[in-house]
């Protein structure tokens, strides 16, 4: 797997403020970006911002450990997707294989507990950063995969396209958000028509497996459950279960998925 492009490793809890931008790679310059047409992009084999800068003192914690900390409100809660009437799926029709590699290269699984998924399906005012988190990993992996180098700005901090950030957040979760309010107040500059991804954080998903025989399928969708494998330092690695429900996207350039539950069952 991957090594991600984050060396900071902060907890990740729901009090924790989101930090914009990403931390700086040792790639500049004006190199292509993704907003340029492109094909399916190939697998691989294998919360407001604070001012503060980000700390330095290793720590993480699972954020299955902290998301029963504050339970989505009222106006945010979603309808839970009832999967038990679905019939078992052909793991043949759908690309496993693609889809684990995906999630394993992102690590997107590693901050998309139940709550953060459901807040970020809200569409609500709170959803916006956890968002823009999501969709700054969906992207740094796709420019990766492809083997582009990142455009920085003069802090080393990788910015995309806003039209990038708004496509990857349709494919990702069928979201269409205006991203260039974002861009016109985060604190990291990038240039006009970019935005700087969310940076600081480096989660403590350390692999995910999709458990074949649970592959489900109705309405179009897909569910599985998953063993999310987290670490802390100095301690044991432990399995988090997590339901997740998706469709697939036949043609895309940023997710093969379109995500529309993550459910802990664990």
């Amino acid at each position: 797997m991957k090594h991600p492009i984050t060396k900071i490793i902060l907890p990740i809890t729901l009090s924790t403020l989101l930090l914009t931008g990403c931390q700086s790679p040792s790639t500049s310059g004006s190199s292509p970006s993704l907003s340029q047409p492109s094909t399916v992009i190939p697998s691989a084999t294998v919360s407001p911002v604070p001012d503060e800068p980000a700390s330095s003192t290793p720590m993480v914690e699972n954020p299955q450990d902290t998301a029963s900390e504050a339970e989505p409100s009222e106006d945010i809660m979603q309808k839970e997707i009832d999967t038990s009437d679905w019939m078992p799926a052909d793991p043949f029709d759908i690309d496993l294989a693609e889809i684990e590699d995906f999630l394993n290269d992102s690590k997107l699984l590693g901050i998309l507990s139940g709550r953060n998924t459901k807040v970020i399906l809200s569409e609500s005012d709170e959803s916006r950063q956890y968002l823009r988190w999501a969709v700054s990993l969906c992207l740094t992996q796709a420019a990766s995969d492809k083997g582009l180098p990142l455009q920085t700005n003069e802090d080393g901090v990788p910015y995309f396209p806003i039209s990038d950030f708004e496509e990857a957040a349709y494919e990702l979760f069928g979201i269409q958000y205006d991203f260039s309010s974002l861009a016109e107040s985060a604190s990291d500059r990038a240039p006009d028509g970019m935005l700087c991804v969310t940076w600081g954080y480096e989660n403590s998903l350390a692999g995910t497996t999709i458990q074949e025989n649970t592959l489900l399928k109705g309405n179009g969708e897909y569910s599985a459950i998953l063993e999310n494998q987290f670490y802390n330092p100095g301690e044991d690695s432990t399995v988090y279960l997590e339901q997740i429900v998706f469709s697939q996207n036949n043609s895309y350039r940023f997710s093969p998925i379109r995500i529309s539950q993550v459910k802990s069952i664990q």
